[in-house]
């Protein structure tokens, strides 16, 4: 068992605020694609990209977050004199006092959970997505004759389909 020095407590607590701001990260972002598979089947355009706009930024809060966690992983192995690559939560929480074991696991928990969560929905709406634009395809196909060149909007502007072409055209 670790002897919790003020030094190893004060980095424990960091460790756990650290980890409350990823479960806070994880269900914004699990939310964000739920309301984005929304947007998508309501193909409301503007709320697509006001909620792009905002999982970017989610995006990039999360990578700081990681950054952080990585780096408090790692001031935590050196204080305990390890290899901070062999500095792992679960080999913590056995090391610790019962109290900072039970926090620290439950918020290790919570994490694996919302990923699992956010995995689910990132997934589903992914699925939808590839749906949609098989639908529209097979809408496409069923409108206009073989061969023939249709006009389609992009976010760029006006793009030729044809019909033998498949949903993505790798000549440029």
């Amino acid at each position: 068992m670790i002897s919790l020095t003020p030094d190893i407590q004060s980095l424990i607590e960091q460790l756990l605020r650290i980890m409350d701001e990823e479960i806070a990260l994880l269900d914004v972002r699990r939310r964000q694609m739920g309301l984005l598979a929304e947007a998508i089947l309501d193909s409301d355009d503007d709320a697509m990209e006001k909620l792009l706009s905002q999982i970017e930024h989610a995006q990039q809060q999360q990578s700081a977050v990681d950054l952080r966690l990585s780096a408090i992983r790692n001031t935590i192995a050196l204080a305990l004199k390890m290899a901070t690559d062999q500095m792992r939560l679960s080999w913590l929480i056995k090391q610790l006092p019962p109290q900072e074991a039970v926090e620290i696991e439950y918020r290790r928990q919570q994490i694996i959970l919302l990923v699992s969560k956010f995995r689910r929905q990132h997934m589903t709406t992914a699925i939808l997505l590839v749906e949609s634009a098989r639908i529209n395809r097979m809408m496409l196909e069923s409108i206009f004759p073989q061969g023939e060149t249709v006009e389609t909007y992009d976010a760029g502007g006006v793009r030729p389909w044809r019909r033998s072409a498949g949903l993505v055209d790798t000549e440029l």
